[in-house]
């Protein structure tokens, strides 16, 4: 009996984990579609490349380069 809680409660928690993995995936998908997440350091890095240019591409200062850096964001 004791054992078949153990192991019940043991899938609730690895249930648990693996939704929270999809979240954070969906978000991440989410991040490098649309942009909603902030890569502060990306986000200086533009602002100094596109200080020199005469227009400010300003949507792209809140998006990842890359999903691998998002990835490193949410890991970080």
């Amino acid at each position: 009996m004791q054992q078949a809680v153990q192991q019940s409660t043991d899938f609730q928690n690895i249930s648990a984990m693996m939704n929270s993995l999809n979240v954070h995936f969906y978000a991440m998908l989410l991040a490098r579609d649309t942009g909603i997440f902030i890569n502060h350091a990306q986000a200086r890095r533009t602002w100094t490349q596109t200080q020199t240019n005469v227009r400010l591409r300003l949507p792209q200062m809140n998006t990842f380069a890359s999903f691998e850096s998002a990835f490193y964001y949410m890991i970080s």
